[in-house]
């Protein structure tokens, strides 16, 4: 007969899934933040969730425009416009424009930071779901994470059509009829999601977070499930009603996976259920 697993091996991979996830976002938002931003005040989130084709126009026009002006006849601009300036083509025409910072944005959140952050849920939630439940039960328990990182896939593919659809209206210097209210409308509509999807998953991660049955760091557990009450509350308040919502749930919500991958970190393997 063959000899089972120690209980102590059981979860040993969160421990190396944890810090490589984390390191994934950090650097990231990095990129983000710092590289793929035009100017301090770019805010793709106000892009993401633009009432209108005119409000989002404007956004794409204020925030994220760049003057590739410079750039040589017949050379392609940098690819994710390093070293173009920003410019307000609402106050000043440009003969070409550019918005290379905006797609790498859009790219690196794709590719890096949405893996990242629902790789984070996945492995604190499963951490927190009680040892001997079933594989079936596992997924449900994370569903929603993974949705949540369906839509943030869905909203920047959009978001991309969205762009194309003005770049070609800003080569013909009118206002493109594909960029319609419609288009822009599944854009804000896949943010919306996104961030109801995110605040179900904080819902789900507080709960198991309450109800946690390790003794061990106790405090730390219900203080993680009171900020994902808070994230989860906030984040639908920030996508409808008030703006600021999505950026105290966010806060809400790292404090609180900051929290948990700390106590998931440091607890033995074995005592994690």
């Amino acid at each position: 007969m063959p000899t089972p697993e120690p209980a102590s091996n059981a979860r040993r991979p969160s421990r190396l899934w944890l810090p490589a996830l984390v390191l994934l976002g950090l650097v990231a938002e990095l990129l983000m933040v710092l590289a793929f931003r035009p100017e301090r005040t770019s805010d793709i989130v106000k892009l993401e969730l633009a009432a209108s084709a005119a409000d989002f126009a404007a956004t794409l026009q204020r925030d994220w425009t760049q003057d590739a002006t410079a750039v040589p006849s017949g050379a392609e601009p940098p690819l994710c416009g390093q070293g173009l300036p920003h410019v307000d083509v609402s106050k000043q025409a440009l003969p070409r424009q550019h918005w290379g910072q905006l797609r790498c944005n859009l790219l690196t959140d794709s590719v890096a930071l949405v893996p990242a952050y629902v790789g984070v849920l996945v492995v604190l939630t499963l951490g927190l779901v009680r040892a001997g439940a079933a594989r079936w039960q596992r997924w449900v328990w994370v569903a929603v994470a993974l949705g949540a990182g369906a839509a943030d896939l869905l909203e920047n593919g959009l978001t991309l059509w969205a762009l194309d659809a003005w770049q070609q209206g800003a080569w013909r210097g009118a206002l493109d009829p594909v960029l319609s209210d419609a288009l822009v409308a599944n854009v804000r509509g896949a943010s919306q999601a996104k961030w109801l999807l995110l605040a179900m998953a904080l819902a789900v991660l507080g709960h198991l977070a309450w109800h946690s049955q390790v003794a061990q760091r106790a405090v730390m557990c219900k203080s993680a499930a009171a900020l994902c009450v808070l994230g989860a509350l906030a984040l639908p308040l920030g996508a409808w009603l008030w703006r600021p919502g999505i950026a105290i749930g966010m806060v809400a919500m790292v404090l609180a996976m900051g929290l948990l991958a700390w106590r998931q970190w440091w607890l033995a393997p074995g005592d994690l259920a």
